[in-house]
């Protein structure tokens, strides 16, 4: 039924608990047994904190290819704070740049990029989820005075969006 469509696929997650922390990885396999995903974290625990590194250094999402910078990782302080670096791109430069620092003592600053994204690619992967295309690139920035209240902006580009094949437009801008 094409109002009403079935779809198959193959999910499958693995983990480990260590005496340090654990490890997850997860592999998702379309209706053809092709993989679609292949992505792994892993959280250690450290002191103040737990370091979360992502495997293999080449992982897949939506059928493509990342890199991830060597050493990359998101640590994640007791006190709540953010400290991390941490790029998944495409050779192509799609992808998303993460990165976090305490300024210093009283702030905590963080910085995320989304790059090129391609929509289509990823929500054909999602079961259940709506077909959307376009192009996503985006700039977000949080900062939290330790202590303080949590403030972000960022600013959303889109370019050629559709819904399930309908067009929204194009070169869509939308500020947080």
């Amino acid at each position: 039924n094409r109002r009403n469509p079935q779809f198959v696929f193959n999910s499958q997650i693995t983990g480990r608990l260590m005496t340090d922390g654990a490890m997850a990885r997860m592999y998702l396999y379309d209706a053809k047994n092709t993989l679609a995903v292949d992505l792994a974290t892993r959280a250690r625990l450290v002191q103040n904190g737990v370091r979360f590194t992502f495997h293999p250094s080449q992982p897949m999402l939506a059928y493509q290819t990342y890199n991830l910078n060597p050493g990359g990782y998101v640590l994640v302080h007791d006190d709540g704070s953010v400290e991390g670096d941490m790029s998944l791109l495409t050779d192509e430069g799609m992808g998303l740049v993460f990165k976090a620092n305490p300024q210093d003592d009283q702030m905590q600053d963080m910085h995320l990029q989304l790059r090129k994204l391609d929509l289509e690619k990823y929500t054909s992967v999602l079961p259940y989820v709506p077909r959307i295309s376009g192009i996503l690139n985006g700039d977000l920035r949080a900062s939290q005075p330790y202590g303080g209240q949590l403030t972000a902006n960022g600013l959303l580009k889109f370019q050629n969006l559709a819904y399930e094949e309908s067009p929204m437009g194009d070169n869509i801008e939308v500020a947080l």
